[in-house]
């Protein structure tokens, strides 16, 4: 008895050695294996200067009106996750076209997603470990489809908070997937204060950093009346990305407004540099008119300096409500930024004398070292077209 189980046992044995030699014989090509091939980064760093400008939907209607030639980046605002966790960019506005538009003068078009109000609620729940790999696989198709050349990251406030590490996690997995692909990953982060949630790896994650200099006071302090974007706030901002937070000034953008705050006790609002100089030409040359505060063309142009000393950016929320003319603020940066010549600090505003009177027309500002020809230093004449005044 004990013999039969012996004989039986090592035929048991001999048919499992056989079965596994015939498997591992088998064709590998028929044996699938679930691996994901590691991603490789492309990513070509730009260390240029750039002039990042924000473009929001609603002022899509205005891409003919603006000078693309004195901006090397553009961020379309916003694309936020509908109920299904796509893309939807303001209400369903169409965004190839825009990129196309913009990219005839090799403007790079970068999506922003979320934006500072309402982001809708559905950033939670597709950010999470069950939705994330594919949202950012959905985000980075939406990109290619669109042309565009990388993602904006603007969550901010409370939206951090809440997602907590899903947002470190967030960023660092979409860097990984845009960066294979050679698409840039930015953020808009504020000025001198940041939530504990983000990493040093999540910072260090981003191409570059746009910093919101502005907004420092707003309606919600209607008691607390003042410049919202100071020339201090933008120097302290700079100090604090750099010094406390540890990032190179390579990735530092500085931002800008093109906007005031009326802090008018009966009707607190928002008026773009546009409507402000259309009350009179001289406020271009100012900050603060009663109540409203904003950033004329001298506060701007010594920023774009600051910028270039300390960062490597300017940015601009945003485009649309800027002057479509010789007063542009655009046009004031890509000045100050293309002056040659001499350091920042010699950059100085000339104003064209079109009657040769020797005083200049303050409707034509130009940045420069030197005056071109046919400017002067000076904006004091009251009639451009009469010598004698």
């Amino acid at each position: 008895m004990i013999r039969t189980r012996n004989l039986l046992s090592a035929a048991f044995n001999y048919l499992l050695i056989l079965s596994f030699l015939v498997t591992i014989s088998c064709d590998v090509s028929e044996i699938e294996i679930d691996i994901e091939e590691p991603l490789i980064d492309i990513y070509e760093e730009d260390l240029s200067f750039k002039v990042v400008g924000y473009l929001p939907y609603y002022r899509f209607s205005l891409v003919d009106n603006i000078n693309f030639d004195q901006v090397t980046y553009v961020n379309l605002a916003f694309g936020n996750l509908d109920a299904s966790g796509n893309l939807v960019v303001g209400n369903g506005e169409s965004v190839l076209p825009i990129v196309q538009k913009i990219k005839t003068t090799n403007t790079k078009v970068l999506l922003s997603i979320a934006g500072g109000g309402d982001t809708g609620d559905h950033w939670e729940k597709y950010l999470s470990s069950t939705y994330r790999k594919e949202c950012i696989l959905r985000m980075v198709n939406f990109v290619i489809a669109n042309k565009l050349d990388g993602i904006d990251v603007d969550i901010e406030g409370s939206l951090i908070t809440s997602l907590g590490a899903d947002y470190n996690l967030f960023v660092q997995e979409l860097k990984d997937q845009l960066h294979s692909k050679g698409l840039a990953i930015t953020a808009a982060l504020t000025p001198t204060y940041l939530d504990a949630v983000i990493t040093n790896k999540t910072l260090n994650s981003f191409d570059f950093i746009n910093i919101m200099a502005y907004d420092a006071t707003g309606p919600w302090r209607p008691n607390d009346p003042g410049q919202h974007s100071p020339y201090s706030l933008a120097e302290n901002a700079l100090d604090f990305w750099t010094f406390q937070k540890g990032i190179t000034k390579e990735k530092l953008v500085l931002g800008v407004p093109f906007y005031g705050r009326d802090f008018d006790p009966s009707d607190f609002k928002a008026l773009t540099y546009e409507f402000i100089i259309s009350l009179n030409s001289e406020y271009a040359y100012l900050d603060e008119v009663g109540l409203l505060y904003y950033n004329g063309i001298p506060t701007i142009v010594e920023k774009s300096k600051l910028a270039l000393q300390k960062a490597n950016g300017i940015m601009i929320w945003e485009l649309g409500q800027d002057a479509f003319n010789d007063l542009s603020l655009l046009a004031a940066i890509d000045q100050t930024v293309n002056s040659s010549g001499c350091g920042t600090s010699e950059i100085k505003t000339f104003y064209k004398d079109n009657d040769g009177d020797g005083l200049g027309n303050l409707m034509y500002p130009f940045q420069s070292c030197e005056a071109p020809i046919g400017y002067v230093n000076n904006r004091d004449d009251p009639d451009d077209s009469n010598p004698s005044t």
